[in-house]
């Protein structure tokens, strides 16, 4: 198959299927495409099943399909990219939409695939494995604090604290002061006797009329610090506002909420704006992390930079996204199982802080970001209400 054949059959495909192709020309498993894109990784098998049948690899045999996709397309999408830039009528014309579940024979031919596209070398495969590596304190390789260890120190310090307020009781403490008693001895009275005033003619006082001036006296109005200004709210009661700008994906407006069929990514606000609050009513639709988390960004400069708080029914998680790589901040995990919550997001200066259901549950210092917009991103089955953004003053 030539180049110009190549293309023209990487021309059928939709953006989202382009993107899924060129992670998978890049080694990346379905799971780690998944997490890139921000898809579920069912997602990203029907995208995968859809990619073999536009460009007939459906068909081949195993060792064709992977010296083809190896050898051809992925050498074509560089091509692609590069030519793109020069020949603004190179364009994808795929139909964007979410691909039918794949099912049967070619399945299994997506299932035998996973792990990114292999390179053949003399005849022989040599598959590329490029799985990221976990983080060190990945959920799995946490250490599950010991309870006797706990309760230990627990009582240790009580011991501690009792025994030092004893010793400060004893040693240190003032006594009360005791009233000083009168040493001089009570002396008898005697009664005095008062002699009667001696009436003499004293001149008659003749009273004068004064007029009082009464002034008026200034009392200052009372001042009331200023209450901080609401930047946006929206309960979704009318349906979605127009302010929201829909990034990707499907949102849906049901009784009064907001919910979603597919990955769906929303963001809102002033790219200018620095200190404020972000308040919500979130319930996942999903478990764990791999299947897909949802995310409030905070401070978002663009989609691969910003502080992301992902969250689903049992893990919760504070990331810095930096360049498109996630980072993980340090103690902010947060492992509990909680499918309907209330949220509070706060950010000032250098300080970000998460409140579940009214209590601090993770905080952490950072300057990366100093303002940005809002972003929220949401996995499939999840609903959010009463949302709102309120400035915070200085």
């Amino acid at each position: 198959m030539g180049e110009n054949d190549a293309i023209a059959k990487l021309r059928t495909l939709s953006k989202s299927e382009f993107n899924v192709l060129k992670l998978y020309c890049q080694s990346y498993r379905y799971r780690d495409i998944a997490k890139k894109l921000y898809m579920q990784t069912s997602s990203v098998k029907n995208y995968m099943g859809r990619i073999y049948v536009k460009l007939g690899l459906d068909q081949l045999p195993n060792r064709a399909r992977t010296f083809a996709m190896a050898r051809v397309y992925c050498p074509a999408i560089k091509e692609f990219e590069k030519r793109k830039g020069k020949d603004k009528s190179l364009v994808l014309v795929g139909k964007e939409e979410e691909p039918e579940p794949i099912k049967g024979e070619l399945m299994k031919i997506v299932e035998e695939d996973d792990g990114g596209a292999e390179e053949i070398v003399e005849g022989e495969i040599i598959k590329i494995d490029t799985t990221p590596t976990p983080p060190p304190d990945y959920p799995s390789q946490r250490r599950k604090p010991n309870p006797l260890l706990i309760g230990f120190l627990v009582i240790a310090f009580i011991s501690i604290l009792f025994t030092g307020y004893s010793l400060y009781d004893r040693f240190f403490k003032q006594p009360a002061a005791v009233p000083e008693q009168s040493t001089v001895a009570e002396q008898p009275t005697e009664e005095v006797a008062v002699a009667e005033p001696i009436q003499t003619d004293q001149p008659q006082v003749i009273p004068t009329n004064t007029e009082v001036i009464h002034t008026a006296t200034y009392t200052p109005e009372p001042t009331f610090p200023p209450k901080p200004a609401i930047l946006f709210e929206d309960d979704f009661e009318d349906g979605l506002s127009n302010a929201w700008e829909v990034v990707s994906g499907n949102p849906i407006v049901v009784n009064g909420t907001l919910s979603t069929d597919r990955d769906t990514w929303l963001q809102i606000g002033d790219p200018t704006w620095t200190n404020y609050s972000v308040e919500l009513q979130g319930e996942s639709g999903v478990d764990h992390f791999h299947d897909g988390p949802n995310v409030v960004a905070l401070r978002m400069v663009d989609m691969d930079n910003m502080y992301a708080y992902k969250w689903v029914i049992v893990e919760r998680e504070w990331s810095v996204v930096e360049s498109g790589e996630w980072n993980a901040v340090p103690q902010t995990y947060s492992l509990k199982q909680r499918k309907a919550t209330n949220f509070l997001f706060e950010v000032k200066g250098n300080a970000v802080k998460v409140y579940v259901d009214g209590v601090l549950e993770s905080s952490f210092f950072d300057n990366k970001f100093n303002q940005g917009r809002i972003g929220l991103f949401m996995a499939e089955n999840t609903i959010i209400d009463d949302f709102k953004i309120k400035e915070i003053l200085e």
